[in-house]
């Protein structure tokens, strides 16, 4: 659980620092099994009108594809990091995968940005980074009610 946490903190902390576009993903580049290996995936960063009668939620919501259905001993996770009056912020969700789909979705809600989120996804397991996306180790950038990824093998 320790080494879980580890990569939990090194990948934020790897996502704080960079905030460039995102690259493609190249399949059979993960280091674990098929099951860790990122294909593809979208991203979208929708923000609640605040003088709307209904609660402000900012929701960050991902679909990410596997190489193939995903295995219960790897976890895949979304890091979000953005900022909150000049000081930096980060969500993390982590899901076990289920054996039975080569994808997994992604909902992160009450994300409350001054501006653009920044996004990245890794899957990990057995302590170790399998893969990552964007391969550049850095985050694909998204601005209120926008999305972005979901083709050309990139995020």
């Amino acid at each position: 659980m320790k080494r879980i946490g580890a990569a939990l903190l090194l990948a934020g902390a790897m996502a704080l620092a960079l905030t460039t576009g995102a690259t493609a993903d190249a399949v059979g580049d993960s280091f674990g099994p098929s099951c860790s290996d990122i294909v593809v995936g979208g991203l979208s960063y929708n923000v609640t009108d605040p003088d709307t009668l209904l609660p402000t939620v900012n929701t960050v919501t991902s679909t990410v594809q596997y190489a193939s259905t995903t295995c219960k001993n790897v976890h895949y996770v979304l890091v979000v990091t953005y900022t909150v009056a000049d000081q930096p912020k980060i969500k993390v969700q982590s899901v076990k995968g289920d054996g039975s789909s080569d994808r997994v979705s992604f909902r992160i809600n009450n994300v409350h940005a001054d501006g653009n989120v920044c996004m990245s996804t890794y899957t990990a397991g057995a302590g170790q980074i399998y893969d990552s996306s964007p391969n550049s180790g850095a985050c694909l950038e998204l601005g209120p009610d926008q999305s972005g990824g979901g083709s050309g093998g990139t995020f």
